[in-house]
C-alpha cells in the first residue's frame, strides 16, 4: 500500500513542477512575441523609410543642403516661407523622433536601427542638430525632438564601438 504522505509529497512536487515549466512556456511565448513585434516595427520602419516622399525629404535635407545658421535656415526654409520643403523636413524628422521612441522604449532593437540607418539617422543630425536646437531655445521647447538625439546618441556610441578609427578618418 502507498503511504498517504508519500502521495501527497509527489502530488506536490509535480503540481510545483507544472507551474514552473508553465512559467518558463509563458517566458519563452513573452520573448517569442516581442521578438515578432520588434520585426513588425522594423518593417514598418522599412516601408516608410522607401516612401517616395520620405526619400525626397531625404535626399534634399540630408544630401543637397548646404549649412547656415539658424536665423538664416529659418528664413529661407521655415513654413513661412518654404512650406513645401519644411513640411519635407518634417516628415523626416518626425519619423526619427518615432524611431527614437521606439528604441527607448525597447520596441526595437536599437542594433537593428544601427544595421539599417544608423548613416541618415547621424547625417541628420550633423546637418540640423543645430536648428533643432534653435527652435528648442526660440520656441522654449526644449523636448523638442529630444528622442531624435537620443536615437542619434545612442547611433553614435556603437558606431564609434564598431569603428573605433571612424572620427580619425572623417574628420
Amino acid at each position: 500500500m502507498v503511504d498517504q504522505l508519500m502521495l501527497q509529497t509527489v502530488s506536490v512536487a509535480l503540481a510545483g513542477i507544472s507551474v514552473s515549466l508553465a512559467a518558463i512556456y509563458y517566458a519563452l511565448i513573452l520573448k517569442r512575441q516581442h521578438e515578432t513585434s520588434n520585426a513588425q516595427f522594423f518593417l514598418q520602419i522599412y516601408q516608410d523609410a522607401q516612401d517616395e516622399g520620405f526619400l525626397r525629404a531625404n535626399a534634399e535635407a540630408i544630401w543637397v543642403q548646404e549649412h547656415m545658421e539658424f536665423d538664416e535656415w529659418w528664413d529661407r526654409y521655415g513654413p513661412e516661407n518654404n512650406m513645401e520643403f519644411f513640411n519635407r523636413w518634417w516628415k523626416m524628422i518626425v519619423f526619427l523622433e518615432g524611431v527614437g521612441i521606439m528604441v527607448r522604449r525597447n520596441l526595437i532593437d536599437i542594433e537593428m536601427v544601427d544595421d539599417y540607418m544608423s548613416g541618415p539617422i547621424m547625417l541628420t543630425w550633423e546637418r540640423y542638430g543645430h536648428i533643432i536646437r534653435g527652435i528648442r531655445e526660440r520656441d522654449d521647447y526644449p523636448q523638442f525632438q529630444e528622442w531624435h538625439e537620443y536615437l542619434t546618441d545612442e547611433i553614435r556610441k556603437i558606431v564609434e564601438r564598431q569603428h573605433p578609427d571612424f572620427r580619425k578618418r572623417s574628420g
